[in-house]
């Protein structure tokens, strides 16, 4: 993960601009964006030949303090910082846990989406959706089978679905910002999971597919799935604002929990009632049609 390590400081070096950490440039043209490396090896308080190495992969480790210290200086956010933490392990992080392609959703999940009123899904490492309920299929892939998540080789994947469905890039009001979300979340899973099936063999399908993606998975942010509020233009339920919360399951660490809620009295409240509405009408028949 070193030559991953070295990339990710490299982007962190170019996004820090001079006068954000007190370098004066009285307007000299400067012949690359964002701090030198001399530069950020002086405020880390390390030798420019260690810091070159860092970047170029040949650091064969970086203590604790070197990485706080980078941290420091290019103003990371803890998930940055941790995701740096990740990269510089020395040796490849042991998978307690290897999934495969028939990867199942612990029982704990199903009871736990039978409580839940509001749309919930469950997805693993490599952001197959193993388990949704019926608001979350009709709000995010009502185009698809609804039983698709319980048989492996049909299951969607949330972030093929996010990046390369023209459904959903009709779905979300800023489409482009979402596939930033993805590549984000994708980078901080592939520094934790790095050994993950699928995961890489998703990453470069997305890039090679989508001129967005590649772009936003070369920027190397990171983050968890998208916390900030998102917009969408649902077919039936109409505009809507939803907030989005995880939750890793405590007895599956490679799996994570996602809930979508509105604020309480706001329009998207009612928008997603009607859909809520619409989902049990369309269950309700269903039923009656088989009586």
């Amino acid at each position: 993960m070193h030559v991953e390590l070295g990339a990710f400081l490299k982007s962190r070096r170019s996004r820090t601009q001079p006068a954000a950490v007190g370098i004066s440039t009285y307007g000299e043209r400067r012949r690359v964006p964002g701090l030198r490396r001399d530069e950020v090896a002086a405020l880390a308080g390390l030798s420019e030949s260690y810091y070159r190495d860092l970047e170029q992969g040949a650091a064969l480790n970086a203590s604790p303090q070197v990485l706080d210290a980078l941290a420091r200086v290019f103003q990371l956010t803890p998930q940055e910082h941790e995701h740096m933490r990740l990269l510089a392990e020395p040796a490849p992080r042991p998978m307690a846990r290897s999934r495969t392609q028939d990867q199942e959703k612990v029982p704990e999940a199903q009871r736990l989406i039978e409580m839940i009123s509001g749309p919930v899904l469950v997805i693993d490492v490599a952001a197959d959706i193993l388990v949704w309920n019926p608001l979350a299929h009709a709000l995010f892939a009502g185009h698809l089978d609804v039983h698709a998540p319980e048989h492996p080789e049909e299951r969607p994947n949330l972030a093929r679905l996010i990046v390369l469905d023209p459904v959903s890039r009709s779905l979300f009001a800023d489409w482009e910002a979402k596939v930033r979300d993805v590549a984000a979340h994708l980078r901080l899973s592939v520094g934790t999971w790095p050994e993950y099936p699928r995961l890489v063999p998703l990453i470069g399908e997305l890039s090679v597919r989508s001129e967005e993606f590649a772009q936003a998975w070369a920027g190397h942010e990171v983050s968890t799935c998208g916390l900030e509020p998102f917009c969408l233009d649902h077919p039936v339920a109409g505009a809507l604002t939803v907030e989005q919360h995880t939750m890793v399951s405590p007895s599956a660490p490679d799996q994570t929990y996602m809930m979508f809620s509105t604020r309480k009295g706001s329009p998207s409240e009612a928008a997603l009632a009607k859909l809520a509405n619409w989902v049990d009408e369309g269950q309700a028949n269903r039923h009656d049609g088989c009586s």
